[in-house]
Protein backbone atom coordinates (compact mmCIF):
# COMPACT_ATOMS: atom_id res chain seq x y z
CA UNK A 1 0.00 0.00 0.00
CA UNK A 2 1.48 3.57 -0.99
CA UNK A 3 1.75 5.95 2.11
CA UNK A 4 2.66 8.97 0.39
CA UNK A 5 0.40 9.99 -2.43
CA UNK A 6 0.11 12.70 -4.62
CA UNK A 7 -3.22 13.44 -4.73
CA UNK A 8 -4.02 16.05 -7.61
CA UNK A 9 -1.33 18.27 -8.29
CA UNK A 10 -1.45 21.52 -6.31
CA UNK A 11 -4.35 22.99 -3.09
CA UNK A 12 -4.92 25.77 -1.59
CA UNK A 13 -6.14 27.28 1.55
CA UNK A 14 -7.53 30.50 3.41
CA UNK A 15 -5.84 31.36 6.56
CA UNK A 16 -7.86 30.89 9.63
CA UNK A 17 -10.09 28.38 7.51
CA UNK A 18 -10.28 24.51 7.63
CA UNK A 19 -11.18 24.11 3.70
CA UNK A 20 -8.55 22.97 1.49
CA UNK A 21 -9.55 23.22 -2.50
CA UNK A 22 -7.44 21.50 -4.73
CA UNK A 23 -6.90 21.02 -8.32
CA UNK A 24 -9.81 19.65 -10.33
CA UNK A 25 -7.33 17.25 -11.47
CA UNK A 26 -7.60 15.65 -7.40
CA UNK A 27 -9.07 12.47 -7.56
CA UNK A 28 -10.39 12.05 -3.29
CA UNK A 29 -13.09 9.79 -3.96
CA UNK A 30 -11.36 7.35 -2.17
CA UNK A 31 -9.78 9.59 0.24
CA UNK A 32 -10.51 7.81 4.06
CA UNK A 33 -11.95 10.46 6.72
CA UNK A 34 -8.92 10.21 9.22
CA UNK A 35 -6.02 10.53 6.92
CA UNK A 36 -3.65 13.12 6.91
CA UNK A 37 -2.37 16.00 4.83
CA UNK A 38 1.05 17.94 4.95
CA UNK A 39 2.44 20.36 2.67
CA UNK A 40 5.12 19.78 1.51
CA UNK A 41 7.17 22.79 2.30
CA UNK A 42 5.83 21.96 6.20
CA UNK A 43 6.42 19.88 8.87
CA UNK A 44 2.88 20.16 10.38
CA UNK A 45 0.19 17.11 9.52
CA UNK A 46 -3.85 17.91 9.23
CA UNK A 47 -5.88 15.62 9.52
CA UNK A 48 -8.96 15.28 7.05
CA UNK A 49 -12.25 15.01 8.78
CA UNK A 50 -14.67 15.20 5.75
CA UNK A 51 -14.86 15.84 2.02
CA UNK A 52 -17.10 17.80 -0.17
CA UNK A 53 -17.48 18.83 -4.01
CA UNK A 54 -19.19 21.98 -5.68
CA UNK A 55 -19.09 23.27 -8.77
CA UNK A 56 -18.06 26.88 -10.08
CA UNK A 57 -19.41 28.62 -12.97
CA UNK A 58 -18.10 32.28 -14.08
CA UNK A 59 -18.79 34.34 -16.56
CA UNK A 60 -15.28 35.70 -19.19
CA UNK A 61 -14.40 38.21 -21.51
CA UNK A 62 -11.06 36.81 -23.68
CA UNK A 63 -8.82 39.49 -23.41
CA UNK A 64 -5.91 36.83 -25.44
CA UNK A 65 -6.70 34.19 -27.34
CA UNK A 66 -4.63 32.16 -24.41
CA UNK A 67 -6.05 34.47 -21.35
CA UNK A 68 -9.39 35.39 -20.68
CA UNK A 69 -10.55 37.96 -17.46
CA UNK A 70 -12.90 37.19 -14.83
CA UNK A 71 -14.00 40.53 -12.84
CA UNK A 72 -13.17 38.90 -9.62
CA UNK A 73 -10.56 37.42 -7.32
CA UNK A 74 -11.57 34.04 -7.51
CA UNK A 75 -8.56 33.24 -4.22
CA UNK A 76 -8.55 29.59 -3.75
CA UNK A 77 -11.82 28.65 -5.72
CA UNK A 78 -9.60 27.77 -8.81
CA UNK A 79 -5.52 26.04 -9.14
CA UNK A 80 -3.28 25.60 -11.36
CA UNK A 81 -3.91 21.88 -13.85
CA UNK A 82 -7.80 22.83 -13.44
CA UNK A 83 -9.67 21.33 -15.87
CA UNK A 84 -12.28 24.04 -17.25
CA UNK A 85 -14.99 23.65 -19.65
CA UNK A 86 -15.79 27.07 -21.41
CA UNK A 87 -18.87 27.59 -23.21
CA UNK A 88 -20.42 30.25 -25.23
CA UNK A 89 -23.04 30.77 -27.84
CA UNK A 90 -23.30 30.08 -31.53
CA UNK A 91 -25.73 31.13 -33.85
CA UNK A 92 -26.62 29.83 -37.21
CA UNK A 93 -29.13 30.05 -39.91
CA UNK A 94 -32.85 28.67 -39.59
CA UNK A 95 -34.69 30.45 -42.31
CA UNK A 96 -34.22 32.58 -45.47
CA UNK A 97 -36.89 34.67 -47.34
CA UNK A 98 -36.71 36.32 -50.70
CA UNK A 99 -37.30 40.12 -50.34
CA UNK A 100 -36.15 41.49 -53.89
CA UNK A 101 -35.43 38.55 -56.55
CA UNK A 102 -33.01 40.86 -58.66
CA UNK A 103 -31.75 39.58 -61.66
CA UNK A 104 -28.48 37.74 -63.61
CA UNK A 105 -28.52 35.08 -61.55
CA UNK A 106 -28.09 30.94 -62.33
CA UNK A 107 -28.80 27.56 -60.82
CA UNK A 108 -26.35 26.71 -58.29
CA UNK A 109 -25.15 29.94 -57.90
CA UNK A 110 -24.19 30.04 -53.82
CA UNK A 111 -24.59 33.41 -51.98
CA UNK A 112 -22.42 33.59 -48.81
CA UNK A 113 -23.81 35.58 -45.74
CA UNK A 114 -21.25 38.19 -44.15
CA UNK A 115 -21.70 39.89 -41.25
CA UNK A 116 -21.72 39.28 -37.54
CA UNK A 117 -18.61 37.42 -35.94
CA UNK A 118 -17.82 34.15 -38.31
CA UNK A 119 -16.44 31.42 -36.37
CA UNK A 120 -13.38 29.80 -37.68
CA UNK A 121 -12.37 26.08 -38.29
CA UNK A 122 -9.19 25.98 -36.42
CA UNK A 123 -8.56 22.71 -38.42
CA UNK A 124 -8.97 23.66 -41.80
CA UNK A 125 -8.40 27.38 -41.70
CA UNK A 126 -11.76 28.39 -42.98
CA UNK A 127 -14.30 30.91 -41.90
CA UNK A 128 -18.08 29.24 -41.49
CA UNK A 129 -19.86 31.14 -43.34
CA UNK A 130 -24.04 30.57 -43.95
CA UNK A 131 -23.97 29.64 -47.72
CA UNK A 132 -27.57 30.17 -49.93
CA UNK A 133 -28.05 28.11 -52.97
CA UNK A 134 -30.24 29.36 -55.76
CA UNK A 135 -32.46 26.31 -56.57
CA UNK A 136 -34.57 28.17 -58.78
CA UNK A 137 -35.11 31.32 -61.21
CA UNK A 138 -36.79 33.33 -63.48
CA UNK A 139 -36.32 33.95 -67.42
CA UNK A 140 -34.21 37.33 -66.45
CA UNK A 141 -32.48 35.21 -63.50
CA UNK A 142 -34.10 36.60 -61.07
CA UNK A 143 -34.05 34.18 -57.73
CA UNK A 144 -37.04 31.87 -57.04
CA UNK A 145 -36.34 29.41 -55.16
CA UNK A 146 -33.03 29.26 -52.06
CA UNK A 147 -31.76 26.85 -50.17
CA UNK A 148 -29.57 26.88 -47.15
CA UNK A 149 -26.08 24.75 -48.35
CA UNK A 150 -24.78 25.51 -45.12
CA UNK A 151 -26.14 27.14 -41.66
CA UNK A 152 -22.84 28.47 -41.27
CA UNK A 153 -21.54 29.41 -37.58
CA UNK A 154 -21.58 32.69 -35.91
CA UNK A 155 -20.03 33.73 -32.65
CA UNK A 156 -22.34 37.08 -32.68
CA UNK A 157 -25.22 36.60 -35.16
CA UNK A 158 -25.32 39.04 -38.94
CA UNK A 159 -28.29 41.66 -39.74
CA UNK A 160 -31.30 39.57 -41.10
CA UNK A 161 -31.47 41.39 -44.30
CA UNK A 162 -28.71 41.23 -46.96
CA UNK A 163 -28.08 42.55 -50.34
CA UNK A 164 -26.04 40.58 -53.39
CA UNK A 165 -26.33 42.34 -55.94
CA UNK A 166 -29.82 43.50 -56.67
CA UNK A 167 -31.06 40.77 -55.15
CA UNK A 168 -32.60 41.45 -51.26
CA UNK A 169 -32.60 38.14 -48.95
CA UNK A 170 -33.82 38.09 -45.66
CA UNK A 171 -32.12 35.32 -43.46
CA UNK A 172 -33.12 34.73 -39.82
CA UNK A 173 -30.18 33.14 -37.32
CA UNK A 174 -31.07 31.07 -33.72
CA UNK A 175 -28.61 30.44 -31.19
CA UNK A 176 -27.90 27.14 -30.80
CA UNK A 177 -29.77 25.29 -27.69
CA UNK A 178 -26.42 23.65 -26.45
CA UNK A 179 -23.93 26.16 -26.07
CA UNK A 180 -20.78 25.04 -27.54
CA UNK A 181 -17.93 23.32 -25.43
CA UNK A 182 -13.90 24.37 -25.11
CA UNK A 183 -12.19 21.82 -23.04
CA UNK A 184 -8.78 23.82 -21.68
CA UNK A 185 -6.71 23.31 -18.42
CA UNK A 186 -4.83 26.28 -16.08
CA UNK A 187 -1.44 26.66 -16.84
CA UNK A 188 -1.31 30.32 -14.50
CA UNK A 189 -3.08 32.19 -12.62
CA UNK A 190 -2.87 36.07 -12.18
CA UNK A 191 -4.49 37.91 -9.47
CA UNK A 192 -5.75 41.57 -8.73
CA UNK A 193 -7.69 43.12 -6.28
CA UNK A 194 -10.73 42.62 -8.04
CA UNK A 195 -9.92 40.66 -10.83
CA UNK A 196 -8.40 37.04 -12.23
CA UNK A 197 -6.78 36.40 -15.57
CA UNK A 198 -6.51 32.63 -16.17
CA UNK A 199 -3.82 31.89 -18.43
CA UNK A 200 -5.14 28.73 -20.75
CA UNK A 201 -2.96 25.55 -22.00
CA UNK A 202 -3.69 26.47 -25.49
CA UNK A 203 -5.66 29.32 -27.61
CA UNK A 204 -9.29 29.58 -27.78
CA UNK A 205 -11.13 30.67 -31.38
CA UNK A 206 -9.76 33.66 -32.90
CA UNK A 207 -13.28 35.75 -32.69
CA UNK A 208 -14.57 34.23 -29.81
CA UNK A 209 -14.96 37.51 -27.27
CA UNK A 210 -16.63 35.98 -23.92
CA UNK A 211 -18.69 32.98 -22.31
CA UNK A 212 -18.92 31.47 -19.53
CA UNK A 213 -16.32 28.69 -17.70
CA UNK A 214 -17.25 26.02 -15.07
CA UNK A 215 -15.13 23.42 -13.56
CA UNK A 216 -16.21 20.79 -10.47
CA UNK A 217 -14.13 21.23 -7.51
CA UNK A 218 -13.62 18.87 -4.51
CA UNK A 219 -12.16 19.94 -1.02
CA UNK A 220 -11.25 18.62 1.97
CA UNK A 221 -12.22 19.56 5.30
CA UNK A 222 -9.51 19.52 8.11
CA UNK A 223 -10.40 18.99 11.44
CA UNK A 224 -8.20 22.35 12.83
CA UNK A 225 -8.21 26.04 10.78
CA UNK A 226 -4.97 26.56 8.85
CA UNK A 227 -3.11 29.21 11.14
CA UNK A 228 -0.31 29.88 8.73
CA UNK A 229 -0.20 32.49 5.94
CA UNK A 230 -3.25 31.51 3.20
CA UNK A 231 -1.43 29.24 0.75
CA UNK A 232 -2.00 29.26 -3.18
CA UNK A 233 -1.68 26.29 -5.19
CA UNK A 234 1.04 24.62 -2.87
CA UNK A 235 2.17 21.12 -3.36
CA UNK A 236 0.91 18.86 -0.44
CA UNK A 237 0.93 14.85 -0.10
CA UNK A 238 -1.40 12.84 1.81
CA UNK A 239 -0.60 10.01 4.36
CA UNK A 240 -3.29 7.19 3.80
CA UNK A 241 -1.58 4.14 5.76
CA UNK A 242 -3.35 4.29 9.31
CA UNK A 243 -3.34 2.29 12.71
CA UNK A 244 -6.74 0.44 12.83
CA UNK A 245 -7.71 1.75 16.11
CA UNK A 246 -6.59 5.16 16.45
CA UNK A 247 -5.86 6.63 12.76
CA UNK A 248 -1.91 7.49 13.70
CA UNK A 249 -0.27 7.86 10.65
CA UNK A 250 2.72 5.20 10.67
CA UNK A 251 6.23 5.90 10.14
CA UNK A 252 8.14 4.56 6.58
CA UNK A 253 11.75 4.09 5.99
CA UNK A 254 11.22 6.12 2.43
CA UNK A 255 10.03 9.09 4.12
CA UNK A 256 11.62 12.44 5.23
CA UNK A 257 9.12 13.56 7.78
CA UNK A 258 9.60 10.59 10.05
CA UNK A 259 9.52 13.25 13.11
CA UNK A 260 6.63 15.03 12.43
CA UNK A 261 4.87 11.98 12.20
CA UNK A 262 5.75 10.99 15.14
CA UNK A 263 5.00 13.90 16.42
CA UNK A 264 1.44 14.08 15.87
CA UNK A 265 0.97 10.08 16.71
CA UNK A 266 2.81 11.46 20.06
CA UNK A 267 0.48 13.94 20.71
CA UNK A 268 -2.67 12.15 19.42
CA UNK A 269 -1.97 9.68 21.88
CA UNK A 270 -1.09 11.89 24.58
CA UNK A 271 -4.53 13.56 24.32
CA UNK A 272 -6.05 9.89 24.77
CA UNK A 273 -4.27 9.11 27.43
CA UNK A 274 -5.30 12.46 29.60
CA UNK A 275 -8.46 11.81 28.49
CA UNK A 276 -8.79 8.21 30.17
CA UNK A 277 -7.48 9.70 33.28
CA UNK A 278 -9.69 12.80 33.87
CA UNK A 279 -12.68 9.96 33.29
CA UNK A 280 -10.65 8.01 35.90
CA UNK A 281 -10.37 10.34 38.71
Amino acid sequence: METRKNFGYTASIVKDTNRLIASSQANWAALPIGSYIIFDDEEDFYKVSDKETFFLIKPFEKIEDDRILINENLGVKINLNDSLKLTFKQYEAIDVKIKKSGSGFKVGDILTVKGGVCKKDLFNDLMLFCELKVTEVDEDGGIEQLSVASKGAYLEAPEDLHSFDSAEIEVTFSDLEKRIIEDRSISNILYSEDQTIIVLNHPLPTDLAEGKFSVEKSELLLNTNYTKETKINTTYRILTELTPNLNLPLLRSDLSKNEAILNEALMTLDREIQQIKDKLT
